[in-house]
């Protein structure tokens, strides 16, 4: 159920901003010069900030000296057009981001004075203003105060934006006691956020107004409450709940919509006989969208009380909030093929009966926190894959109105290593002054490494790095990793190193968990690129490196436990061998396909105890396989040497291969890897998903070989030699199909689902 709330002091009469006969103006404050004029002060200076902020007089006239204070400003940048009060025009007090980014105003109150104004000797004396609120939400509010012969009279809450997304809009007439020689009127205002804004205007102070005295001193709070609540339909009808204070046997209720009298009942307390009531008014024509008046009259009392409802008042709300960036897809594996994928959610919010559901190409498990029961939290979806089309829908209890559909399909490159690796992580810093400015601040020295290990430059531009709490690093546009080069990214501090360097950026620190976390790279359309994950062993003081750089193979490893180079970190120098010279250096790598084979060529210019090249190939770019060893050719250094090698049974589609460069002394060095894409099979699989049957087409001699593979390569089975193949039996996952032949070895990928 919806409620709005206005808060009343002694006398709170809503009334559209008009003159009664016999009413005597005392002083006004309208910003436009209108005379007799009290004054106005601030304790928070008045500031115009273009689009990031305003607080102050709005010029609406193009004319700032026509009242005092000054105009502030035009207030072009601020969003003006919400405000739709008839009664504040011209110029105005407005404000729009308080806090202002913290440039300007106040994350805390800003108080505005008005008077004070001489009242000696005048009678039936009352404080108006006008106000439009919009869009206040927690921590936004406003109060005023009543200063009665310079006493405070105590605070009065106007607007209460901890309900969420509050608008209000009146006017504000509050009863100055007879005998009273000074008033003054302070508006404490609370607001921060462009989203939100709020205007006043017409303050005045009058005398000899009717109605006065009235058996009922004071009318307010009031507040509206929804008889149903339909999504999207707009048409609900609300009831008012009005509150008054003393008794009067001469008065009678009246209620208008839309100006015009309606048919009513009271349903709470009789005004005319029960003192200190509330009013429960219910009416027909009180539907969504409509201005209502309610007015207790007769005798000496006119007090009217007015609001407006929204014409979505009544619509259920959903107390979730999912942001863009909350959805995020992860990788299991990052190889050539299609990669399983998860996907996990991060909500704010609770909202009771709450489903979810997740339908596609594989069967999809959801696990994680349940939105139904779990206060801000993360849904985990898992079982999709590459390539895959997917529906997430997330709605019940009052999220009914299909805020939370994602339909999406999984690229089928979402998941592939590229040359960029993760080389070095240090989630513990401890003591260690990893960045080398002379200090161990907590999270200063955190870092993540990144190897270019490609024989190329590496254009990163829009390129992030993320951990489990999220982003917090990104690429600027432009930027290159030059060849084979590190760059190590810190949680703070000013890194002192001779590599390519910088800090956190999105987020002021890296914030890796050292129990266990993940760090992921993503290109610029949000696909990964680089992975790693790991368990306690990130808190022992000491870095996960690989050893050598760039090498995947042998996984990240405590750095300590390099023989070859046993410390707790290594940011921006070789992780195996901090004084390693590279007894090759190579100048082009390539890879070439052919009709039935695939060309490798490489160069170099520089060769010392050089043994023999290591030929090796991978399907996933992870996993790599031995396929043959060329010798060195010799010639000591400044020697130009041209090598070749031929692959004469390619895997179908993308194959990696890389060199592993071994010296006299068995030191090696990997250089690489470089990727080519054979399309040289002759056989397809279909369907690709499949559930029961798989079918092999192309051309079968009969003495081919059929070989169930794991993703990682790993052989399962063999199958007989037909073309329709039965994998009931198999487990939902990714896995691969080698036809070996006489004249040709392919490798397919399928998936089972």
């Amino acid at each position: 159920m919806k409620h709005a709330y206005n808060l009343f002091l002694t006398l709170l009469l809503s009334l559209a901003p008009v003159f009664l006969f016999g009413q005597t103006t005392v002083a006004v404050m309208n910003f436009d010069g209108s005379t007799p004029e009290m004054g106005v002060s601030t304790d928070v200076p008045f500031f115009d900030n273009n689009s990031d902020g305003f607080f102050g007089i709005h010029d609406g006239n193009a004319n700032p000296n026509d009242g005092v204070p000054t105009d502030t400003g035009d207030g072009n940048a601020t969003d003006i057009g919400a405000i739709t009060l008839p009664s504040i025009i011209r110029d105005f007090l407005f404000v729009n981001d308080l806090d202002d980014e913290g440039d300007n105003g106040t994350t805390g109150e800003a108080t505005v004075t008005f008077g004070p104004v001489s009242v000696a000797g005048q009678t039936d004396l009352l404080f108006s203003f006008d106000y439009d609120v919009v869009g206040f939400d927690g921590g936004d509010d406003v109060f005023y105060q009543l200063n009665l012969d310079g006493v405070p009279q105590g605070r009065i809450q106007l607007i209460d934006g901890g309900t969420g997304g509050v608008s209000d809009q009146g006017t504000e007439n509050i009863v100055i006691p007879d005998g009273t020689n000074s008033v003054s009127l302070e508006l404490i205002i609370i607001q921060n956020g462009d989203s939100d804004q709020a205007a006043f205007d017409n303050f005045i102070v009058s005398a000899d107004n009717p109605g006065q005295p009235c058996g009922i001193t004071g009318i307010g709070p009031r507040s509206e409450e929804c008889v149903a609540s339909t999504a999207a339909d707009n048409t609900d009808e609300y009831q008012v709940r009005v509150g008054y204070t003393g008794v009067d046997a001469d008065v009678t209720i009246n209620v208008t919509v839309g100006g015009a009298s309606v048919a009513f009942t009271n349903n709470g307390d009789d005004p005319t006989s029960v003192a200190d009531g509330e009013l429960l008014i219910n009416s027909a024509s009180f539907i969504e969208g409509t201005t209502y008046e309610i007015t207790l009259r007769g005798g000496d009392c006119l007090l009217p009380v007015s609001g407006s409802v929204a014409s979505d008042f009544c619509t259920p709300s959903c107390d979730l909030s999912i942001a863009p960036e909350d959805f995020r897809i992860f990788c299991d594996a990052l190889t050539s093929g299609l990669d399983g994928v998860s996907v996990e959610i991060g909500y704010t919010g609770i909202e009771p009966s709450t489903m979810i559901t997740a339908t596609g190409s594989t069967t999809v498990t959801v696990s994680g926190d349940d939105p139904a029961t779990d206060e801000d939290g993360f849904i985990d979806f898992t079982g999709l894959v590459e390539g895959g089309t997917y529906n997430i829908t997330i709605r019940g209890g009052d999220c009914v109105n299909g805020e939370f559909v994602f339909d999406f399909t999984v690229p089928t490159d979402q998941c592939t290593q590229s040359d960029f690796i993760i080389n070095e992580v240090l989630a513990d810093d401890g003591a260690i002054d990893a960045n080398n400015d002379g200090s161990t601040t907590d999270s200063d020295d955190e870092f993540v490494e990144l190897f270019n290990i490609a024989e190329t430059d590496l254009d990163v531009s829009g390129w992030t790095i993320e951990q489990n709490s999220g982003i917090f690093y990104q690429f600027g546009a432009g930027t290159i990793i030059p060849r084979r080069t590190a760059f190590v990214v810190f949680g703070g501090g000013a890194p002192n190193l001779s590599c390519l360097t910088d800090i956190a950026n999105v987020t002021p620190f890296i914030g890796l968990n050292n129990g266990g976390d993940f760090v992921v790279v993503r290109d610029g359309d949000g696909k990964i690129v680089s992975q790693m994950s790991y368990g306690p062993e990130g808190g022992n003081d000491q870095s996960l490196s690989l050893a050598p750089d760039g090498d995947l193979a042998g996984g990240y490893v405590l750095h300590t436990t390099i023989a070859t180079n046993p410390v707790v970190q290594s940011a921006c120098i070789e992780n195996d061998d901090p004084n390693f010279t590279l007894p090759v250096e190579l100048t082009s790598f390539t890879g070439t396909a052919r009709e039935k084979s695939v060309l490798l060529e490489w160069t170099t210019v520089h060769e010392e105890n050089n043994d023999k090249f290591i030929v090796e190939r991978s399907a996933d770019g992870q996993s790599f396989r031995q396929l043959s060893s060329v010798p060195a050719r010799g010639g000591g250094r400044n020697a130009d040497r041209q090598y070749t090698f031929v692959d004469q049974a390619p895997l179908a589609g993308q194959n990696y291969y890389r060199l592993r460069q071994v010296d006299l002394d068995g030191s090696h060095a990997i250089y690489g890897p470089v990727s080519v894409v054979f399309e040289g099979s002759s056989f397809t699989l279909y369907p690709n998903p499949a559930r029961e049957t798989l079918r092999l087409t192309g051309s079968l001699s009969g003495e081919e070989r059929l070989t169930l593979l794991a993703a990682d390569g790993r052989q399962l089975r063999e199958f007989p030699l037909r073309p329709d193949l039965d994998v009931r039996d198999l487990k939902p996952g990714i896995y691969l199909l080698r036809i070996e032949g006489r004249q040709e070895v392919s490798v397919l990928r399928f998936v089972k689902q």
